[in-house]
């Protein structure tokens, strides 16, 4: 990270040099600065179609290959707790546990066998060693909340560290502690804090849009649910392809759409110009060539 962050501040239009940090950010499971990096990679010009993906997933991408290349790199770093965390998530996700994504709760859910079980053990030590790990205290908080065990969320949210302030998941978990009090107004500013610091989160769109109901909202209840919906189908499309960079154009279109629907006009435009490049560099099938808005 050192010297790509030297090479761009004597060359911030290196593109070779935002890529590299965009996947080493999203391979981590940095994910606050997966998005940070993909909006500076996008403002210099420098994005790629799959720039759009690791910035629409930067709070649920966990890549195929997150386990085997952290523990290569921690072979390299014994000790370091950010390899260590990111590979054994890496194992978790890949195992299964968060591929029938009907909602982020399905991450949590886990597998009752005796390896998967293990795999957990293995994070939840890793937790005590290191508890200002987010994306360790992210991963118990949604068990606890799929649980609806309010008070292990609150008491884990009671340990977040400061950076927790910037995490999108962590104003989501809050919401929903507001949420099983009846503490609808609370509830409804803490999902607007997430969706503020990340506003692609289809899950706070979810659980906002009850909320909202609840409030006598139904038009923007209506809203959000039907965008949540998009979101979450997004999610499941790209979980079930081999590769970011596979992500077909027709699927570049509706991420853009989404983009837009959710306030971000200007990147969404961005990605469109990208997809109308990806046509017309695309040889034409059957002699006709695609057609792309």
């Amino acid at each position: 990270v050192q010297p790509l962050e030297r090479i761009l501040a004597i060359n911030p239009g290196s593109c070779d040099a935002h890529q590299r940090l965009t996947f080493y950010y999203a391979i981590t499971l940095q994910r606050m600065k997966t998005a940070a990096e993909t909006r500076r990679t996008i403002e210099i010009g420098c994005d790629l179609p799959e720039t759009y993906v690791y910035l629409m997933g930067a709070d649920w991408l966990t890549l195929a290959n997150t386990e085997s290349v952290n523990l290569r790199w921690l072979g390299e770093n014994p000790g370091s707790e950010l390899f260590a965390i990111a590979a054994v998530r890496g194992e978790l996700a890949n195992r299964g546990l968060e591929d029938s994504i009907e909602d982020e709760e399905a991450a949590a859910k886990g597998s009752t066998s005796e390896l998967a079980q293990s795999r957990e053990d293995r994070l939840r030590a890793l937790f005590a060693e290191h508890p200002g790990n987010l994306e360790a205290l992210a991963y118990f908080l949604q068990k606890a909340q799929t649980a609806g065990d309010v008070e292990e969320v609150t008491r884990l949210l009671a340990s977040a560290p400061p950076a927790a302030l910037d995490d999108n998941r962590f104003w989501r978990f809050k919401a929903w502690v507001h949420g099983t009090r009846d503490e609808l107004a609370e509830a409804d500013a803490a999902y607007l804090k997430a969706r503020e610091l990340f506003p692609f989160d289809a899950v706070a769109m979810h659980e906002q849009a009850v909320i909202q109901r609840k409030l006598g909202n139904e038009a923007e209840a209506a809203r959000l649910a039907d965008l949540a919906d998009r979101g979450r189908g997004l999610r499941r499309t790209i979980l079930q392809q081999p590769s970011v960079q596979a992500t077909s154009p027709a699927t570049m279109v509706e991420i853009s759409e989404f983009i837009a629907d959710c306030g971000e006009t200007g990147i969404a435009e961005k990605l469109r110009d990208r997809v109308r490049l990806m046509a017309s560099a695309a040889p034409p099938a059957g002699g006709e060539g695609a057609v792309f808005p």
